[in-house]
């Protein structure tokens, strides 16, 4: 008999529960000075540990959860109230799916195993929309919380990749179908 450590494994609800908790906490509950500070770290590209999740009584089994931002696609000049912002809208979003378990609209990499959940804060800034989103990225020792602002252009109605037309090479989409499709 092979003695394998077994890697330790929490159901999404639990876990994006402890996220929106930990978020909420360290942007919302703490002093502005504590937070802002965290903000910088994570917008000069810094992965913060926030977090060390035991998951027995005996502690032998723990998930390290680190968190990082990703601004490169962000439109305009991201703030800490800007931030604050789409992450509060964001964080709304999740605790109301999760509240009422509803669809978590969670997309898995099948190549690297991370995943994103779909449920965005929108914020405008100068004319510009912004889409944070955040996503969770399996380690060795825990996970890191990646909150990344998504290309909002992908999401344009005029875009026919966000309607999902097929567009033929040279010519246009099927107006139909892409009327159905809305």
């Amino acid at each position: 008999m092979t003695n394998t450590a077994a890697k330790p494994r929490i159901d999404m609800g639990q876990f994006l529960t402890i996220s929106v908790n930990t978020l909420d906490n360290y942007f919302f509950k703490v002093p502005r000075e504590k937070s802002r500070r965290l903000f910088k770290e994570i917008a000069a590209g810094d992965a913060v540990g926030v977090a060390t999740l035991t998951l027995n009584e005996d502690k032998t089994k723990s998930i390290k959860l680190k968190l990082a931002l990703d601004h490169s696609e962000y439109k305009g000049h991201l703030t800490f109230h800007l931030f604050r912002r789409a992450l509060e809208l964001m964080l709304r979003n999740i605790a109301d799916r999760l509240q009422r378990r509803a669809d978590l609209n969670i997309f898995t990499s099948q190549e690297t195993g991370e995943i994103l959940i779909h449920l965005p804060g929108l914020i405008e800034d100068r004319g510009h929309l912004n889409v944070l989103v955040m996503g969770i990225a399996p380690s060795k020792s825990g996970a890191l919380i990646k909150l990344q602002f998504l290309d909002s252009d992908q999401f344009r109605k005029d875009n026919p990749e966000a309607r999902g037309e097929a567009v033929a090479p040279g010519g246009e989409g099927d107006e139909d179908e892409a009327r159905a499709a809305d």
